[in-house]
């Protein structure tokens, strides 16, 4: 008798891709550039703790029926020498070399706005 495949619990359906930032900017100045790229770009917060975010991509019914939308989890953490260290962790339900691009050019893309939020405040500081 053959038995039926049983899913690996350590597999999962997404395509990811992780990518870090170190601002030179204090803790919460880095946790304010966030939130302002969270804004500018076409991001939901889904949650949050105050310091960390996990956000999702809004485009519209169009884009929706080609793709699915990214999630981020954007992990802020205090450095010494008052820099701050961003993490960034992107996934993009799907597999395959389509959806890999997919989270890549996501995360580059709210890594772009969190790099230009980040740079308007030093400049005003």
């Amino acid at each position: 008798m053959i038995e039926p495949r049983r899913p690996n619990p350590g597999s999962s359906p997404l395509s990811r891709h992780a990518d870090t930032i170190t601002l030179k900017l204090p803790l919460e100045a880095a946790i304010d550039a966030c939130r302002m790229a969270i804004r500018a770009g076409n991001w939901k917060i889904m949650n949050t703790d105050g310091r960390n975010f996990l956000v999702k991509e809004q485009f519209g019914l169009v884009s929706m029926l080609l793709s699915y939308p990214a999630k981020a989890a954007i992990l802020v953490r205090d450095e010494t020498d008052g820099a701050t260290l961003i993490e960034l962790h992107a996934s993009v339900f799907g597999f395959g070399p389509i959806q890999k691009g997919r989270a890549r050019a996501a995360l580059a893309r709210l890594r772009g706005e969190i790099e230009q939020a980040a740079s308007a405040m030093a400049a005003d500081a």
